[in-house]
């Protein structure tokens, strides 16, 4: 009974069972219930009902769960459930065979007690960059993700092929709630694979460790990933790096294109257009077309891909050469940019400005 209370405290901590179920012989049953009524009354549990049942109870159950294994119960009639007595854990010590520096790492529970089973993969993932932090501190899980991403860098190589090579992962494995972890299996080095000599050991950058906890109790796991070593993955980042730039550039550099010739060529449009209404203007003053933008625009528009052939066919129309910018133009935008200064204290000048304006009017 005092096993009983312990696993109770265990599962339900600061509750109290609303009713015992017993099983058994009913002579058994009734010498089980009168222990129970005196424990009750021990605990001070509020009720201490015994629920008896019948002797062939137990194997009644286990035929029916056979006949629903077999498929000859319907699941409505009977729902079974498998869960895990045991629980599953993995250590980790972040330092190797070193002495002086190794300790037995916190248990990480991976899957508890009562868990359903078969479960599902359970990956852990550890980084070489995450060991490095992990040893600078000690051994100590305080620590952010803005500490391990200090360690990514090519200056910290060598500590992370160091810190790859020295993780060791243990599995463990507990059958009593308050019982102790039992080491499954030996130790997993997750970060190192072998090299191209005999006992050469190469650190990996990443790896992730999936666990899987079957219905029988058996562990399986597994490592996937690439497995580069810290070396490769970091030329690796630097050429993922370069490129990644070069493509924002090389972007840049195509829509940017687009960008400039659009606007190029509504520049060379609109100054075309202006050349041509200036032409008319000078060769046919009194005609429509001297006024008429929109015709301009469907004659520049038209020879938008052989501007030269519109010049030529102008010249051999109308006789005249089409220039770039018509003398007489120049003259008078000269003459609006300056300015006309008149000294108003010299009187002769004064005088003689006056008459011009009245000559002109």
């Amino acid at each position: 009974f005092d096993v009983l209370c312990d696993n109770l405290e265990a599962i339900l901590p600061g509750r109290q069972p609303c009713a015992i179920l017993t099983y058994g012989s009913e002579a058994l049953q009734k010498e089980l219930a009168a222990e129970l009524e005196k424990l009750a009354a021990k605990k001070g549990w509020s009720t201490g009902s015994c629920v008896s049942s019948r002797e062939d109870a137990v194997s009644a159950g286990a035929c029916a769960f056979v006949a629903h294994e077999h498929g000859r119960l319907d699941d409505d009639f009977l729902k079974a459930k498998y869960v895990s007595t045991c629980a599953v854990g993995i250590r980790c010590n972040y330092f190797g065979d070193d002495d002086l520096r190794k300790r037995d790492g916190i248990v990480q529970t991976i899957f508890d007690f009562d868990r359903k089973v078969p479960t599902s993969q359970y990956s852990i993932e550890f980084s070489s960059a995450e060991c490095a932090c992990v040893r600078s501190k000690d051994g100590s899980d305080d620590y952010t993700m803005e500490d391990v991403k200090a360690f990514e860098g090519a200056k910290y190589v060598p500590a992370r092929e160091e810190a790859a090579k020295a993780l060791r992962v243990q599995i463990v494995q507990k059958f009593q709630r308050d019982g102790e972890w039992v080491n499954v299996g030996e130790e997993i080095k997750p970060l190192c694979m072998e090299g191209d000599e005999e006992g050469e050991l190469i650190g990996c950058e990443e790896i992730t460790l999936k666990l899987v906890l079957a219905s029988s109790g058996l562990i399986t796991n597994s490592l996937e990933g690439d497995r580069q070593s810290v070396v490769h993955a970091v030329k690796e980042a630097q050429k993922n790096k370069f490129w990644y730039y070069v493509s924002i550039i090389g972007a840049i550099l195509f829509f940017g294109g687009f960008m400039f010739k659009s606007w190029y060529g509504e520049v060379t449009f609109e100054k075309n257009t202006k050349k041509l209404l200036a032409y008319y203007n000078h060769v046919l003053p009194e005609s429509l077309a001297a006024d008429d933008k929109r015709q301009a625009q469907y004659l520049v528009w038209k020879y938008s891909d052989n501007i030269d052939l519109l010049w030529r066919r102008l010249e051999a129309k109308y006789g005249v050469p089409v220039p770039d910018s018509w003398p007489d133009d120049e003259d008078d935008e000269e003459e609006n940019g300056e300015e006309h200064i008149v000294d108003m204290d010299d009187e002769e000048s004064s005088t003689n400005n006056l008459d011009d304006q009245d000559s002109d009017l």
